[in-house]
């Protein structure tokens, strides 16, 4: 958090003191700022809304996660949360047709406000700030409530059989138990929450967010695909343990690995920087043109069929053998058994990370899709080029499609 957030941005406030030329310390750059209005308007007018956007995700949120965790019953809890996520597999674009028919001043919720109040109400919502929230806001209602139901769930169910032999009661469980330990998923969902400039003024603060948001995506994809080296390397440790010799924390192995990946999301950061610079995807990070998504896609397909697309996932399906070949004593060998990995690891995924430009780097469905389809690619050893062909075509017939 420190090395990732905290410090860039005070780097960042660092920068902003200093002239750009000369590197000298200077308030002319705040001058500048407030001289013009166009900048510190669309500044405050984004900080509002995403102070009112974070704050009405969080309170919806909270008790909807709650209520999926805690009420609903184990067997229907899949249940809840694809109809959280169902309305989402639909694009941005459609959704927002469809929220214009809704909010019209010829539309649904017009049409019900004028039948119960008896007169012919115009509510000029549809055009404003308040309706930029409201979308928004259903977002990062579903965003926040998959992070903190995925909090809640690791929470040790005798926490609360503890909290109410001790006389403590509903209020008391959530205030000193769940709200305490959903934090790191209540804190993720506002950072992802985060709403981007509304007039296309990205700034350097901007790229520390898409970076920080990058970095959290590709840890909670990447995860379950180490999980077979990790499961092996604690097997071996286990042994070499039995045998007297230095081992070593998986957690190493894993922050190594993970390491790899956050130098990836820095990477893809400054094109879709860029992007946003050239206006080539909306607010909510999806591309503004189809031709976009299917470049991407058909990239990605081509991918599937290339030499160091095999040389990459041969060695992800063999961690035994990668192991072996590589095996390191010491902390600083198990750091770099896993960080090599993950390098092997990137070059076996990039293109298909680069997917999320064509369907929304915020599109929840297929950042999940994302992630079993990598999962099940590593675990195609048995015809591993039967599967990289047949979703190499699809991939391309998709781009395709999405041209005509």
């Amino acid at each position: 958090m420190t090395f990732f957030f905290i410090f860039p941005v005070f780097h960042t406030l660092r920068l902003s003191f200093l002239d750009p030329n000369t590197g000298v310390f200077t308030f002319n750059n705040y001058f500048a700022f407030f001289a013009k209005d166009i900048f510190y308007d669309s500044f405050f007018r984004t900080l509002k809304m995403s102070f009112f956007v974070i704050s009405f995700s969080v309170i919806l949120a909270f008790p909807l996660a709650y209520f999926i965790c805690f009420v609903v019953k184990k067997k229907f809890r899949t249940l809840a949360l694809l109809i959280l996520v169902a309305p989402f597999w639909t694009s941005f674009t459609i959704r927002a047709f469809s929220w214009q028919l809704i909010l019209s001043d010829k539309g649904l919720v017009t049409w019900f406000v004028n039948k119960v109040t008896g007169y012919e109400i115009k509510l000029n919502f549809l055009y404003s700030m308040n309706a930029s929230i409201f979308g928004l806001t259903l977002f990062g209602v579903m965003l926040i409530t998959l992070l903190l139901f995925n909090s809640m769930i690791t929470i040790d169910k005798r926490l609360l059989e503890a909290n109410s032999d001790l006389g403590g009661n509903k209020f008391t469980e959530i205030k000193n138990i769940i709200l305490p330990l959903s934090l790191p998923g209540l804190i993720i969902g506002s950072v992802l929450t985060w709403m981007p400039p509304s007039d296309g003024l990205w700034s350097m603060s901007d790229f520390t967010l898409l970076f920080l948001m990058w970095a959290v995506m590709m840890v909670a994809m990447m995860t379950p695909s180490i999980l077979p080296m990790l499961f092996l390397f604690t097997t071996l440790n286990a042994r070499n343990r039995s045998n007297g010799k230095e081992t070593s924390s998986v957690m190493i192995l894993l922050f190594g690995y993970l390491l790899s990946w956050v130098l990836f999301s820095l990477v893809i950061t400054f094109p879709q920087y860029a992007m946003h610079q050239a206006g080539l995807l909306n607010p909510m990070m999806e591309p503004t043109h189809a031709y976009i998504g299917s470049i991407v896609l058909c990239l990605a397909g081509i991918y599937q069929f290339t030499p160091f697309k095999e040389a990459c996932l041969t060695v992800c399906q063999s961690p035994l053998s990668f192991l072996m070949n590589n095996w390191r004593d010491g902390n600083l060998g198990t750091f770099s058994i896993g960080y090599k990995h993950g390098f092997y690891c990137i070059g076996c995924c990039w293109a298909l990370m680069l997917t999320l430009f064509a369907l929304g780097v915020m599109n929840i469905m297929w950042v999940m899709v994302l992630t079993v389809f990598v999962l099940f690619e590593k675990l195609s050893y048995k015809r591993p080029l039967l599967y990289r062909r047949v979703t190499g075509l699809v991939f391309i017939s998709w781009g395709i499609f999405l041209s005509l």
